[in-house]
């Protein structure tokens, strides 16, 4: 009973903080900044994952306004070479200089394209260069893995996808 109680808190106390998360992240200002006081936090919720990016940054689904859209996968740094920041975008943006909030982390419905069958745990990629597709080419850059089997190859399918940049299994 004493342990259903504590849960039952726990789960209260989590819930607020990722109601705070939420409000972060409809911020447009820029928080990361040089010359501010050593020890204070920079980051938002769930250590950090959550960052906010200028549009004009961002690598994404191509759009008639040629803007970021809320719920697009990003990618920034399109260099396949070097370490390269990924996520999925919380806001729309309004112009080129619009700060975009992100969550580099989760699981998201996204759309995916693969060349063959795939499977729960296969990486997936983003195409830094066309569209920012997800597929399962992995000369792209690395953007996280299946939840669910795809039964169908070269048809985009909407499916879960947990987000996360690093998806090497060596």
């Amino acid at each position: 009973m004493k342990n259903s109680k504590l849960v039952k808190r726990v789960l209260t106390f989590l819930a607020i903080v990722g109601l705070i998360g939420i409000v972060w992240a409809t911020y447009t200002g820029n928080p990361y900044e040089a010359g501010l006081d050593t020890g204070t936090e920079v980051s938002s919720t769930y250590e950090g994952r959550h960052i906010t990016i200028l549009e004009s940054e961002l690598i994404h689904p191509t759009h008639a306004d040629n803007l970021v859209d809320k719920g697009d996968q990003i990618c920034f740094d399109g260099d396949v070479s070097s370490p390269t920041l990924v996520g999925v975008s919380f806001l729309s943006a309004a112009a080129a200089t619009d700060y975009v909030s992100l969550d580099t982390e989760g699981i998201w419905n996204l759309t995916y394209t693969n060349a063959a069958l795939a499977y729960i745990g296969d990486p997936v990629y983003i195409d830094s260069d066309a569209n920012a597709a997800l597929t399962d080419t992995a000369t792209n850059v690395a953007f996280g893995w299946l939840l669910v089997d795809v039964a169908t190859s070269n048809t985009a399918v909407v499916v879960p996808i947990k987000v996360h940049g690093d998806v090497n299994v060596d």
